[in-house]
């Protein structure tokens, strides 16, 4: 069984994806947050397999270096981040740094459904 936190920071987008999910038995979501802060050490504890992520998560903490110091200590992991298109260099410059690191599941648009996790 897959283990799933979700940290999207979007309540019923946490929600949904608990639902659809809760049918399926290879996947159980053991975790819903809402701010970016203490998200490494969370992981770290509960140990997902699946991390689903957003940017609209709360909190000042830098989402990038959040992804890739989550990715360093849980190198297993996959991590599945939601964020909307952008053509802002510093964006795209941000999103090539997480494929380098190993974090290709980005989706970019608002069509996300859980087929893109199964």
């Amino acid at each position: 069984m897959q283990k799933i936190i979700t940290a999207t920071g979007v309540n019923n987008v946490d929600l949904a994806i608990a639902k659809e999910l809760q049918s399926n038995s290879n996947f159980q979501v053991i975790g819903a947050y809402d701010k970016k802060k203490d998200l490494l050490l969370i992981c770290e504890k509960y140990q997902p397999n699946i991390l689903i992520i957003s940017d609209a998560l709360f909190g000042n903490e830098n989402l990038t270096k959040l992804l890739i110091d989550i990715k360093k200590s849980l190198d297993s992991i996959r991590i599945i981040y939601l964020t909307s298109p952008s053509k802002d260099k510093q964006v795209l410059s941000d999103l090539s740094l997480l494929v380098d690191m190993g974090i290709y599941d980005i989706a970019r648009n608002k069509n996300f459904t859980i087929d893109f996790i199964v």
